[in-house]
């Protein structure tokens, strides 16, 4: 039986006025209870059902009840080192909290705790796990199959030699030099990122620093296109954009910064307005004779 003076209660909780609580009582009457129950045990079937799947599922990938803390693990592993808490090595199987307990209480080496891999999440000895120290470690290192992984992720393409390195500067800049190339000297530098240039337009890319030496000793060490300031930058007598010539011995001068910005992306043929025609005669000369 239940209490009535409870229901009574509940109704003076739900109702504001007399004739609220005359709705309720009226609504409750007409409520098929049968129907109502029917269904409540349905869902209450339905709820069993699905968390008898769940533990099913989590059973048939090799987790199940910790033999220590009975609660259900995603994962369980067996231990091995006799404790206070495991008085027969090797025959249980524990969730992952349990064995740092177990691990933290037995005599056990750190080298041989289980820990996570911090790519992955999946569980290794710790002396299984590396690092790298051009990396910044997640967790307790990495497995031997993620390492490569976070390192390809973590590497750069060096904007003079094109090659992919951990062993780079300017950690924050997006177009870093691997430390080969930042040590190089400037001369050596220019020749790599314009050949890396070209390269990735499918241009040729041949110019060697012997070549690109003997460009400047022709030059004097000077602009070729005003012939009086010092160079500064390597140039592409007939540009990249236009895909014709790439960086090799018969289309690079230097030029000053200058000279450089106001030629910009201009075809050769155009530059007469620009430029001493005596100038451009003998870097014509020049190219045509590499």
């Amino acid at each position: 039986m239940f209490d009535h003076k409870e229901v009574e209660k509940k109704i003076l909780d739900l109702a504001h006025s007399a004739s609220e609580a005359e709705e309720i009582v009226k609504y409750l009457s007409s409520v098929n209870w049968d129907r109502a129950f029917f269904e409540k045990e349905q869902k209450q079937q339905f709820r069993e059902l699905k968390e008898e799947q769940r533990v099913q599922d989590i059973i048939s990938r090799g987790g199940g009840y910790c033999t220590a803390c009975l609660e259900l693990a995603g994962e369980l592993f067996p231990f091995y080192q006799e404790c206070i808490y495991v008085r027969e090595p090797g025959k249980g199987r524990y969730c992952l909290d349990c064995i740092f307990v177990f691990q933290k209480e037995c005599d056990m080496p750190a080298s041989e705790w289980l820990r996570r891999c911090g790519e992955c999440r999946k569980v290794f000895p710790f002396k299984e796990l590396k690092q790298h120290d051009r990396i910044e470690i997640k967790g307790w290192g990495y497995c031997v199959n993620c390492l490569p992984l976070v390192i390809d992720r973590a590497s750069i393409v060096c904007r003079s030699c094109g090659q992919k390195t951990l062993d780079y500067t300017h950690i924050s800049y997006p177009q870093s030099l691997c430390k080969i190339c930042y040590v190089k000297p400037p001369l050596i530098q220019a020749v790599l990122s314009n050949n890396y240039r070209a390269k990735a337009m499918g241009l040729a890319a041949t110019l060697t620093d012997e070549q690109w030496e003997n460009a400047l000793n022709h030059f004097e060490y000077k602009c070729a296109y005003c012939a009086s300031e010092p160079y500064q930058v390597l140039e592409h007598f007939t540009p990249l954009i236009a895909m014709i010539y790439g960086t090799s011995i018969d289309n690079c001068v230097p030029a000053c910064i200058t000279c450089n910005a106001r030629k910009g992306d201009r075809h050769p043929d155009t530059l007469d307005k620009l430029f001493p025609s005596a100038n451009l005669q003998r870097i014509r000369a020049y190219l045509q004779a590499q």
